[in-house]
C-alpha cells in the first residue's frame, strides 16, 4: 500500500443523513495520475481503458482496473484513510457491463482527522468472466 498525503478540503462534500450520494467527476485516463503503489499486480490482466468507465470516481482517484484468474475477478485500487473506510460490491451485471460500487464511509464526528490516504488493492467476484463487458466504477459517500 502507498501512503499519500492529501487535504480533506479537496474531497467531495458529504451530506448528513439520507442515502449515500454518487459523486461524479470527469476522468481523462483509465489509470489516473501516477500514484505511488498503484500498479498492476503480478499475474493479472489489465482491462483496456476503453472498457472502463470511471467518470463517477472522485478526481485524482486511482483508475487502474484488471482481471485475475479466468477473468471472473475484477481488481482495482480504492482510497482508505484514518477517517474513511472503503468497501466494494458488484451492484449490476448485464451482458454489456459490470457495475462496481465503492462505498466510502466517513465518521459522523467533526473531529480533526489525520490527513492521509492509502491506496488499498481490492477485488470483487463476478458471476462469470468479464469478457468484453465494460466495467463501470461508481463511488458513494456515507457519513455516520
Amino acid at each position: 500500500m502507498a501512503l499519500l498525503a492529501v487535504a480533506c478540503a479537496g474531497r467531495p462534500p458529504v451530506s448528513a443523513g439520507g442515502p449515500p450520494s454518487v459523486v461524479t467527476a470527469p476522468t481523462t485516463s483509465t489509470s489516473g495520475p501516477d500514484l505511488p503503489g498503484v500498479h498492476l499486480p503480478a499475474g493479472s490482466e489489465p482491462v483496456a481503458g476503453s472498457r472502463v468507465d470511471a467518470r463517477a470516481l472522485p478526481a485524482g482517484y486511482p483508475r487502474l482496473v484488471w482481471t485475475e484468474g479466468n477473468g471472473s475477478v475484477i481488481g482495482f485500487f480504492a482510497e482508505q484513510g484514518a477517517c474513511t473506510t472503503v468497501s466494494a460490491s458488484v451492484v449490476a451485471q448485464t451482458g454489456d457491463a459490470v457495475t462496481v460500487r465503492l462505498l466510502l464511509q466517513q465518521p459522523a464526528s467533526t473531529k480533526p482527522c489525520p490527513q492521509y490516504l492509502l491506496n488499498k488493492e481490492m477485488t470483487v467476484n463476478l458471476d462469470r468472466p468479464l469478457g468484453s463487458r465494460t466495467v463501470i466504477m461508481q463511488a458513494a459517500i456515507e457519513r455516520g
